[in-house]
């Protein structure tokens, strides 16, 4: 029979008998079957009804956990600084009377300066999560911590580190884990928090002339961030330039303390740059005048760095950086 020809037969049994046992046994073997075709999720509803539906559901968390929190914490801190004048002028005498007491810095400035420094530590403390451990909360604590924070910051435009948005409290030295020392205050980069132990912070607030601030010092490590690396608020060209004058300053104040050689400084400052640079914003602020007469262009540069001299009256060196208007 040529090629490509079809057989047609009328029945099965018309076959040949070897041809018929071939077809029985291929008859008793399983047919193959395709697999089934893999098909997507299920929605009761199409994707795009599902897509708009997950896009309101991120939303609505968006705004319920960050957005409205972030409005509510305006309010507030605008309510503080421009309410009633009843309430404002009970909260303005209350801080003035807390921060007179134990900041000197403050009891330094003017009338003037005093209403910028209280709304600046209104508006800091309004933007901090306040953690208390092994003691109550106190107003005055939080109105204190952040009146450190506004004295480093005095001269800056930008003020509130962000970076950081915790302060933990604790009522004396302790002990961190896998740390083999106590500490009275620290400054945690991963946690993103400011640790103060308050007996500490309040004694070294209370003798100013000793060189020795816990405040001022966990705070100047805060703002190391902008200051030494440029990552957050204050970062811009301007203020770098200014403070590549204190590193050109400190270079040599640095060496003399390895050598030990500096007696105005603590030896703490010998143990890494950061710690040399909290150690200069204690002398810095409590020794100015000392500071000064020893190391006068150490003294300059930190004032420029800063935007801000503890020896003027006025203060801040250029309203302009200060953010405040001629």
């Amino acid at each position: 029979m040529p090629p490509g020809d079809t057989l047609i037969l009328n029945s099965f049994s018309e076959l040949p008998d070897s041809v018929r046992r071939i077809v029985d046994s291929l008859m008793g073997l399983r047919s193959y079957q395709e697999p089934i075709e893999q098909k997507g999720p299920q929605y009761p509803f199409p994707e795009w009804v599902m897509f708009l539906f997950l896009l309101f559901v991120i939303s609505a968390t968006a705004y319920f956990y960050v957005i409205k929190p972030a409005r509510a914490k305006k309010r507030r801190i605008s309510k503080l600084l421009t309410g009633d004048s009843a309430g404002k002028t009970i909260t303005g005498i209350r801080y003035d009377q807390w921060l007179s007491r134990y900041n000197p810095y403050y009891n330094s400035l003017n009338s003037d300066l005093k209403k910028r420094f209280i709304n600046r530590t209104i508006e800091f403390k309004e933007s901090k999560e306040f953690r208390f451990h092994f003691m109550q909360p106190e107003e005055q604590v939080t109105v204190l911590i952040s009146g450190a924070a506004v004295q480093l910051t005095f001269g800056l435009k930008h003020f509130l580190i962000e970076y950081f948005p915790v302060i933990n409290v604790i009522k004396e030295e302790y002990i961190v884990l896998n740390r083999d020392k106590i500490l009275e205050g620290h400054v945690q980069v991963n946690n993103r928090s400011i640790n103060i132990s308050w007996n500490n912070f309040i004694k070294d607030y209370e003798n100013y002339t000793d060189s020795e601030n816990l405040g001022l010092h966990e705070m100047a490590h805060t703002i190391s961030f902008d200051f030494l690396y440029g990552y957050h608020e204050n970062k811009n060209a301007a203020f770098m330039d200014r403070f590549q004058g204190y590193i050109r300053e400190a270079r040599p104040v640095f060496k003399e303390l390895l050598q030990g050689k500096n007696d105005m400084l603590d030896d703490y400052g010998s143990l890494n740059v950061e710690e040399f640079w909290a150690v200069s914003i204690e002398t810095f602020f409590e020794n100015a005048l000392e500071f000064k007469a020893k190391m006068p262009g150490f003294y300059n540069a930190i004032c420029e760095a800063l935007n801000q001299d503890p020896l003027r009256e006025e203060k801040i060196i250029d309203k302009r950086l200060a953010g405040l208007a001629y």
